[in-house]
């Protein structure tokens, strides 16, 4: 899960898979970090048997799953049946302040619940997923006219880190249709500067009533940045390491410097292709 988690009970033989996550968890304490980091991906059917099961046939918890079987057979609410297992492990120091945070997420309407699940994809790299949500709220035609456009916006955002320029644009102009914040409008016309596409920005910018001086305002903020991110690739004096570029030719130097390129990309595309993953 990316951070080390001290384990106060032996490994169970089989994991516990949270299918809303496709996660195998082979503790009590790693199901708890789940939880706590991901308050806004559970949902009722978070609440399984299968979980009771494993509770009591892994650790022997008896007691703790018939407590959860309970409290899903009676329709209960979600904070308490997480509030079992988060009491039992011990990982969590304040397992109060959870169940209220979870208490409040269960009453904030089906609407409400999945934005708050897009945002965290977002804020968490899972763009694909993120994606996925905001067209499932944005397909159910949101009247409120603020929230659409902020959804549209947020849309954009994650195809902007997906480099998909041009549907980013038309995110960002529906976004700035419906909500009229200039920040939807300033991305939306950033959006036509990374696709490259200056004709486009230009009559965005004019339809918009944008002047000819911000718009060349952007244009060197834009500019500048990317001159700044140039700087993540490290200068090599000379000599190989690593995976041996395809026809690299040329001295000591220059080889070097191809290398590291070319091992950016790879890094890049393989981040990439795990960014799109659904």
């Amino acid at each position: 899960m990316g951070d080390l988690i001290l384990c106060s009970r032996k490994a169970a033989p089989e994991p516990c898979y949270i299918r809303a996550a496709s996660l195998n968890v082979y503790s009590i304490e790693e199901l708890s970090y789940y939880i706590e980091n991901n308050l806004y991906l559970l949902g009722k059917s978070f609440m399984d048997e299968e979980l009771c099961r494993w509770m009591e046939e892994a650790f022997g918890l008896t007691e703790t799953a018939e407590k959860m079987r309970r409290i899903r057979k009676a329709g209960g609410p979600l904070a308490e049946f997480a509030a079992c297992i988060l009491s039992e492990s011990g990982y969590c120091t304040d397992v109060q302040a959870l169940r209220e945070r979870l208490w409040d997420i269960e009453h904030k309407s089906e609407a409400e619940c999945a934005k708050l699940r897009a945002d965290r994809y977002l804020e968490n790299g899972d763009y694909a997923c993120g994606i996925l949500e905001y067209r499932r709220l944005l397909n159910r035609g949101e009247e409120d006219p603020l929230l659409a456009g902020n959804l549209w916006h947020n849309l954009g955002t994650a195809y902007v880190r997906l480099f998909r320029f041009r549907e980013a644009f038309l995110c960002y102009r529906t976004a700035y249709e419906h909500n009229k914040n200039r920040e939807s409008l300033r991305e939306c016309l950033m959006a036509c500067f990374l696709a490259g596409d200056m004709v486009l920005a230009e009559e965005t910018a004019r339809l918009s009533g944008v002047p000819p001086e911000e718009l060349k305002e952007m244009e060197a903020v834009l500019s500048e940045a990317g001159k700044k991110n140039s700087g993540d690739i490290p200068a090599f004096s000379g000599g190989d390491s690593g995976k041996e570029v395809p026809g690299n030719g040329g001295d000591g130097a220059e080889r070097a410097e191809k290398q590291v390129l070319y091992q950016l990309l790879e890094n890049r595309k393989e981040q990439y292709r795990k960014n799109c993953e659904l």
